[in-house]
């Protein structure tokens, strides 16, 4: 590439081969994902803190009143797993 001249063949292989190597990390971090929401299904509900629970009923329940969140400030399910691992761990 640095002298101008591309091999397309060769130029073509790395970037099926980049492809799919990308689709195997989506696919194995989606299962990995999967995996987490299973695991945390079997929760019971008294193994998770008490104020894991109570944050999680004041962010997810509606006050009259109280201005709306816009969406980029809305917590993601992600983060609130982190804090109910994080809670569990900490016990």
């Amino acid at each position: 590439m640095d002298r101008g001249v591309v091999d397309l063949q060769e130029l073509r292989r790395n970037l099926e081969l980049a492809a799919a190597m990308l689709d195997s990390v989506y696919t194995d971090e989606t299962k990995r994902l999967l995996d987490t929401e299973d695991e945390l299904s079997d929760l019971q509900a008294e193994s998770v803190p008490s104020e894991v629970r109570d944050w999680l009923a004041c962010t997810f329940t509606r006050k009259m009143g109280v201005a709306k969140r816009r969406p980029e400030e809305k917590p993601r399910f992600r983060s609130i797993v982190h804090a109910v691992q994080a809670g569990i761990f900490v016990e």
